[in-house]
């Protein structure tokens, strides 16, 4: 997917030196992004409108449910940690949001029979960062 981005980009903007790094950038970026551990599976379930508005929570920050589940799909897990709501974008209140999802969405995966690296370990990493940037570049 990305090697056809980069090729449209080339295609669009010619020998424009500026778009042509980023693409390289962006097809760079991929072995970042990727978790080895699951190249052949665990596909978890993934929202498309995932944001603070769609996750109740109580007092305490445990994740009590989830709403607005029409277009829920099965993906990679890299493309799961990606909520741009969640991406700090210097807003320290996302941050803080984004760190106690962490927190308890770590309580719910270390009570389950779930693999590790859990989903939660990925939630405010540079890995985090660089899947966000290069997904919604």
């Amino acid at each position: 997917m990305r090697k056809n981005s980069s090729r449209a980009i080339k295609d669009a903007h010619g020998e424009d030196e500026n778009w042509g790094t980023a693409a390289w950038i962006l097809e760079q970026a991929l072995p970042f992004m990727v978790v080895e551990d699951y190249l052949q599976g665990r596909f978890p379930l993934y929202h498309l409108d995932l944001h603070y508005n769609n996750v109740l929570v109580d007092k305490d920050y445990n994740i009590t449910g989830i709403i607005d589940k029409s277009d829920a799909q099965t993906v990679p897990l890299e493309r799961f940690t990606i909520t741009p709501e969640f991406t700090a974008e210097n807003n320290a209140p996302k941050i803080a949001f984004a760190d106690r999802f962490a927190i308890a969405l770590k309580k719910r995966e270390l009570a389950s029979s779930a693999q590790t690296p859990h989903i939660s370990d990925f939630i405010n990493t540079p890995q985090w960062e660089v899947v966000y940037r290069c997904t919604y570049s």
